[in-house]
C-alpha cells in the first residue's frame, strides 16, 4: 500500500508544475483578469436576463392558458346545465303521458267491470228489462197458482 501512495505522490509532483504555474511569457496580469471576470460576469448577467424574460413570457403564456380554461369549463358548466334542465323537462313531460295513461286505462278497466256485471243483452236476445219483466211476469203466474191451491186446501178437500 505505500508503494502505491508514493508511486501517486511521484506522479502528481510531476505533473503539478505544469497545472499550477503558467510558463514564462504567458503569465496574465491582474487587469487582464479582472477584464476577463468582468466581461464574463456582464455574460452571466445577460444570460439571467434573458432568462428572466423567457420565464415572464411563460408566466403570461400559462396566466392566458388559465383564464382560456377557466372560460371553456364555465361554459361547459352552463351548457351541462341547460341539457339537465331539458332533460329534467322531458323526463317530467314522459312521466306524465305515462301516469295519464296509466289513469286512463285504469279508468277503461272500472268501466269496463261494472259494464260487464251487468249484461246489455239478455238471454236470447231480449234486454235486461225485458228479460225482468217475464220473470216478473212469471212469478206472478206461479203466485196466482199458489193462491188457488191454498184456497183449495182451505175449502178442504172435495
Amino acid at each position: 500500500m505505500r508503494r502505491y501512495a508514493w508511486a501517486g505522490i511521484f506522479v502528481a509532483a510531476l505533473l503539478a508544475p505544469g497545472f499550477a504555474f503558467p510558463q514564462r511569457g504567458q503569465q496574465a496580469s491582474t487587469e487582464e483578469r479582472l477584464i476577463r471576470l468582468e466581461e464574463g460576469l456582464k455574460a452571466i448577467e445577460k444570460r439571467l436576463d434573458d432568462t428572466n424574460k423567457r420565464i415572464d413570457d411563460t408566466n403570461k403564456r400559462i396566466d392566458e392558458l388559465r383564464s382560456d380554461l377557466i372560460n371553456r369549463i364555465d361554459g361547459l358548466r352552463s351548457e351541462m346545465s341547460n341539457r339537465f334542465d331539458d332533460l329534467r323537462f322531458w323526463l317530467g313531460l314522459i312521466a306524465t303521458a305515462v301516469f295519464a295513461s296509466l289513469g286512463g286505462m285504469f279508468g277503461l278497466w272500472l268501466y269496463l267491470v261494472r259494464n260487464l256485471r251487468q249484461p246489455a243483452g239478455g238471454v236470447n236476445g231480449r234486454t235486461v228489462t225485458e228479460q225482468r219483466s217475464a220473470e216478473l211476469e212469471e212469478m206472478q203466474k206461479r203466485i196466482a197458482v199458489l193462491e188457488t191451491q191454498l184456497k183449495q186446501m182451505r175449502a178442504g178437500p172435495a
